[in-house]
């Protein structure tokens, strides 16, 4: 019996969604600083660093299929070649016209989730999936696909709560997905956030805030700290994690 109790709480956190021992630096966009944002070539090189969270924005085409991309067109990251319909939502495509139309500024492909994390699966990088709109089955058939072994390395993050409240009630049809990290992206913190998230990502933080929210055992999280002022400030303050456009400056402080 004394050695079953152990292996038992061992079993247990093993399967909790992400937890932290210190402050880890989260690159925004991959490393955007010195590659273009949302590329492959960003991703990788975060990865590449050892960056401990490298944070992407999803968008989904006409077919469902979610590729890698912040704004809702394509007009502000791709190359003007003449026949890549930059102007038009995303939504109004499909993966197939985008993918042999278009190219990123970059001269390479924008790349899908599958894509991506296919490759991240491999690094020792978790993936901060930001949900720009709402997601569908195929999305969580791709999460299942790459993240059924090991759904706490996995963290989706949105400012609209419906998207990631949308994704906590497909827990019931995929277990995987209880064990996935849902934090709620804000400008502020809020008193309360709603019991299924893991936690709050703000855009500011008050010492005061901070303590109310650990108090609650939620993970916080700021976003888009770049001076080293002010990754020092909330490193000291203690927030879990800290999304920055310079992923060299935050690992190096």
């Amino acid at each position: 019996m004394k050695t079953i109790i152990p292996l038992c709480i061992f079993t247990l956190l093993s399967t909790l969604p992400l937890t932290f021992a210190e402050t880890i630096c989260v690159a925004h966009r991959g490393n955007n600083a010195e590659f273009l944002e949302n590329s492959s070539a960003a991703i990788i090189s975060a990865a590449e660093m050892d960056a401990p969270g490298i944070e992407f924005d999803v968008q989904h085409t006409k077919d469902g299929v979610p590729i890698i991309m912040h704004d809702k067109t394509l007009k502000r990251t791709t190359l003007d070649n003449g026949t890549c319909p930059r102007s038009k939502e995303i939504k109004s495509l499909t993966f197939t016209e985008i993918k042999r139309n278009c190219l990123l500024k970059d001269n390479a492909p924008i790349p899908s989730l599958d894509e991506t994390l296919n490759y991240l699966t491999t690094s020792s990088s978790h993936p901060y999936i930001e949900l720009k709109d709402h997601p569908n089955v195929n999305t969580i058939e791709i999460l299942k696909k790459h993240y059924l072994e090991k759904p706490e390395d996995l963290v989706i993050i949105s400012f609209k709560s419906s998207y990631l409240s949308w994704v906590n009630n497909k827990r019931k049809d995929y277990p995987f997905l209880k064990q996935v990290t849902l934090i709620w992206v804000n400008k502020k913190s809020k008193n309360s956030i709603a019991s299924y998230l893991n936690g709050i990502d703000v855009k500011k933080l008050k010492k005061r805030h901070f303590k109310a929210l650990k108090k609650k055992a939620l993970i916080v999280g700021v976003w888009t700290k770049n001076s080293e002022k002010s990754i020092n400030y909330y490193k000291d303050l203690g927030v879990d994690f800290i999304t920055t456009n310079h992923i060299r400056r935050c690992l190096t402080l």
